[in-house]
């Protein structure tokens, strides 16, 4: 996906589109929900950082930033919205 992301990008860019990705951690939405039990997500919480589990609204700023024209100069970025999960 960063792979893809990136030659997207690339070959988007010329014409000022740009193309980023977010890499969310597992999201507290109602499938998730109801195919984990909340033990595990709990302890998936414990994992990050921020100990808290993510919500659908945890994304909401960083894709309203990107479509936004604050971000017009930023081009084939992944971002990563786990609550720290990767570098912890």
């Amino acid at each position: 996906m960063i792979g893809f992301t990136r030659s997207l990008a690339n070959a988007l860019g010329q014409h000022n589109i740009t193309v980023n990705a977010i890499t969310p951690d597992i999201t507290d939405t109602p499938p998730i929900i109801a195919l984990f039990p909340a033990a595990v997500l709990d302890e998936q919480a414990k994992a990050r950082a921020i100990n808290r589990r993510e919500t659908a609204d945890d994304l909401v700023g960083t894709v309203l930033f990107l479509a936004s024209d604050d971000a017009a100069f930023i081009i084939g970025q992944t971002i990563n919205i786990d609550g720290g999960n990767n570098f912890v």
